[in-house]
């Protein structure tokens, strides 16, 4: 939290750097008046919330309140060594885009942009490693096929 003095701060370094839960809790707490914006930023890791209180900051959180990642990363097991990625904002865009491609809906599917989105990849064609963080930023059109990757076992 170097240079980061007040919870405005803090919420806005969550925002930037794409922490959603840090973003929640803090949109809960001042919703709540538990703080305020230009309180300490180090009053938020003192603050301890009651089951009923955390259930409710719960559900803002999983629901997305505030919008942070309406496109997800998903990732569908093509077979026994091999999951295809995609951009979409849920998983029956998946499904559409899996079925164009390899002509049946996925079996199984999940969520990994949290394990995966900063996972990066060498391109020999520009000579680069992007990220999925990378791929995401460059694409305009969603859902989007992004790659098939061999599962390391």
């Amino acid at each position: 939290m170097l240079g980061i003095t007040n919870v405005q701060q803090l919420l806005d370094d969550a925002v930037t750097h794409d922490v959603p839960y840090m973003a929640h809790m803090i949109y809960f707490l001042t919703l709540t008046k538990k703080v305020e914006l230009n309180s300490p930023a180090s009053i938020v890791k003192n603050i301890h919330l009651q089951p009923d209180e955390y259930a409710q900051f719960l559900q803002m959180y999983q629901s997305d309140v505030l919008q942070m990642r309406n496109i997800k990363l998903f990732a569908v097991r093509v077979n026994i060594r091999e999951f295809a990625f995609y951009f979409a904002k849920n998983p029956a865009e998946v499904q559409v885009e899996h079925q164009k491609i390899y002509g049946n809906l996925p079996k199984k599917m999940s969520n990994a942009y949290n394990q995966m989105i900063d996972r990066s990849f060498y391109f020999p064609e520009s000579k680069q490693y992007k990220s999925f963080r990378d791929l995401l930023a460059e694409t305009v059109e969603f859902p989007k096929y992004v790659c098939t990757l061999e599962a390391s076992i």
